[in-house]
């Protein structure tokens, strides 16, 4: 009888998206039917194009894209969206207040950021932004500069570890040191994941897309940021976390299998001692689990189990071949999670009548710091899937699903992270009649700008706006550099020219200088490459407010205007190599010739990003102490590097494998 019930279900789903798609405004389906574009199913529209593996879904739409004449058009189920890929026709949209609203498709951002820089649109985000955008500018954002330059620092002395070994993935290692300036910066929370104590949760976070095998995973984190560092579970979390490094291979070959990882047999065969290891582990992780309400030693019985599995695999792994190091990387960390999170959910989940602990600057708060990155990741994952597959935008079918529990749980760690921040931070406010005050925070003086304006955010909009500026600074660093650094190393003539620019206007010292940083124009030039080649945001999305003209075209009331800036940059007629690897794209004389809306990585107009001046200063200044002092190398070149996407390009893979030498 379910069965059937499920069927009828499914039915009047289809039967209500065939009466929305009949009863379309005319003047849409007109307009649908004077542009271009690929074939249309009914119901589905052009939707059946993303029947695939997300990480093509990406290449599809680009690939659709540049294939016809723009503007085209693309029905995503019922609703139709109109592509503009052109500099000229942009231009008009950017420029005019008839697009100045995000489109709806924008709500399912909202659950996470609500109505912030990003996904709010209307009177108050207007009233936001212009009381925001003073935070960002270079007079404010200079207070900044001495952090960034500090936690770089860290991140070049670490690195020398890594000097003349085989390739590693740069992206982990940035992530470190990007999270860290953002969170002083932005929260004033000194986190110090580049001192090494919490690599074991940031592996979790960067490799993201691996934490889907059991809702323990996500138990885990929920139970410790609901737990205190002052009882036995939070002890127990803390030598766990001094510790984890011994205990990862549980699951690692059933991982592997999983993902179908090792399609060379051979390999597989060699290794079976580790395999063996490995499901002795996943059955210690089951013992752990049914006797921790037992036993409180139950960890450091079973302790030596993993270490034999670690210790064997990873050194097997790690051989000379850079292939296989990379491989063994990419294991290592995207397996490192599941062991962890068998442990902890299995000591964490045990009922407490302890306190819960509120204290920002206590240990355990800054244990907790990463994981709230896991839960940024997955909730782009979420998101993206929403905005792309029809059938998941339906709010009555996506609340019995998987995905509906793991945004709740995403949405509840990234909002209480941030509320437990405030808070405290509320407790400590430094007012603006204060003195000696030369460093404040982006949270202190979001709190100023509330005490002089009441009605500008409540405690829940302050938030909001944090998620934003959070996610977005971080990972624009992160992914900008990471291109960089990649492409610099594939491409070693480019590289020679920065670091002789380098050279001759920093010279040899590391503590680097504001005034450096302007003078630094073929760094600049290296810099807008990437962004053109891999921008934040590959597409937007815009809301016609009233009925336009564009480029004799008459857009509806509510149509869905789409710009394609992954396409623009990549425009023919716009870029001589638009495919290419090439920074003299970025010479006076080329970017005179080229139409100003041909390039907007950080968006344009009305809706222009405000952070880019924090943006470039975080790059450069990590750019310039990375290639100071080493010399990159990568294999490869551009066009072997397939891309995917979720809110920003990335590598297909996931990874940014390169290699490091003392620069003479």
């Amino acid at each position: 009888m379910s069965y059937i019930m499920y069927c009828v279900e499914i039915l009047i789903i289809l039967a209500i998206l065939s009466l929305r798609l009949i009863r379309s405004k005319k003047s849409t389906s007109d307009l649908a039917d004077k542009l271009p574009g690929p074939k249309t199913y009914p119901i589905f529209g052009n939707a059946l194009m993303f029947w695939c593996k997300d990480e093509d879904i990406f290449q599809k739409i680009t690939d659709c894209i540049e294939k016809y004449a723009s503007p085209m058009r693309f029905w995503n189920g019922t609703k139709l969206y109109i592509i503009f890929s052109k500099a000229n026709q942009v231009e008009k949209i950017f420029a005019s207040t008839a697009f100045s609203t995000k489109d709806d498709i924008y709500k399912f951002i909202k659950y996470y950021n609500g109505e912030g820089l990003i996904s709010g649109s209307g009177p108050k985000w207007k009233k936001d932004r212009r009381l925001m955008s003073p935070l960002f500018l270079k007079r404010n954002i200079l207070q900044y500069f001495p952090v960034i330059l500090k936690h770089t620092k860290i991140l070049v002395n670490i690195l020398e570890e890594k000097i003349n070994l085989p390739t590693f993935d740069i992206e982990f290692y940035i992530c470190k040191a990007g999270t860290d300036f953002v969170n002083e910066s932005l929260l004033g929370l000194k986190s110090n994941n580049q001192g090494g104590k919490n690599d074991e949760f940031l592996i979790q976070i960067r490799r993201y897309w691996a934490v889907t095998h059991g809702r323990g995973c996500l138990n885990t984190y929920t139970c410790i940021h609901q737990r205190a560092n002052n009882n036995v579970h939070g002890a127990f979390v803390q030598t766990l976390a001094q510790n984890c490094s011994l205990a990862i291979l549980a699951t690692v070959f059933r991982v592997c299998i999983q993902n179908c990882t090792f399609k060379n047999a051979t390999i597989f065969c060699i290794h079976i001692k580790a395999v063996t290891h490995g499901r002795g582990c996943l059955k210690t992780c089951t013992h752990i689990h049914e006797r921790a309400n037992k036993n409180i030693n139950v960890y450091a019985k079973y302790r030596r189990v993993f270490e034999c599995a670690i210790l064997y695999a990873h050194s097997e792994y790690c051989s000379k071949n850079s292939k296989t190091a990379v491989l063994c990387e990419r294991l290592y960390k995207g397996a490192m999670h599941v062991v962890v999170c068998t442990l902890m959910y299995a000591r964490i989940c045990i009922k407490s009548s302890t306190s819960v602990c509120n204290r920002p600057n206590s240990n355990f708060f800054k244990l907790i710091i990463l994981p709230v990155h896991l839960f940024y990741f997955r909730a782009y994952e979420l998101i993206h899937k929403r905005i792309i597959k029809p059938w998941l935008q339906i709010d009555s079918l996506y609340g019995y699903s998987y995905s509906y529990l793991k945004q709740k749980e995403a949405q509840d760690v990234i909002h209480g992270f941030f509320y437990k921040v405030l808070i405290e931070t509320k407790k400590s406010h430094r007012h603006l009649g204060q003195k000696d005050i030369s460093f404040r925070t982006i949270l202190e003086q979001l709190l100023d700008i509330r005490d002089e304006i009441a009605d500008f955010a409540t405690d829940e909009e302050i938030i909001h706006h944090l998620v934003t500026l959070y996610s977005a600074s971080e990972h624009t660093v992160t992914n900008t550099c990471s291109f960089t650094l990649v492409l610099l190393g594939m491409y070693p003539d480019y590289q020679q020219k920065v670091a002789e620019e380098i050279r001759n206007v920093v010279g040899f010292t590391d503590d680097i200088q504001e005034q450096h940083l302007d003078k630094l124009d073929y760094l600049e030039m290296v810099i807008k490459e990437v962004l053109r080649l891999f921008p934040i945001v590959p597409f937007i999305v815009r809301q016609a407010n009233q009925e336009t003209e564009l480029d004799k075209l008459s857009i509806p009331n509510v149509s869905s205007v789409m710009v394609s800036i992954y396409n623009i940059h990549r425009d023919p007629s716009q870029w001589e190599k638009p495919n290419n690897f090439y920074p003299e794209h970025f010479l006076p004389q080329a970017i005179k010739n080229r139409h100003p809306y041909a390039y907007v990585p950080f968006s344009a107009g009305l809706r222009g990003c405000i952070g880019k001046p924090f943006a470039y200063m975080a790059i450069k200044i990590l750019l310039v102490s990375v290639l100071q002092k080493y010399i990159i190398e990568a294999d490869g070149n551009l066009q072997e590097r397939k891309l995917t996407a979720d809110f920003s390009v990335k590598f297909k893979d996931k990874i940014f494998p390169l290699r490091i030498k003392n620069r003479v």
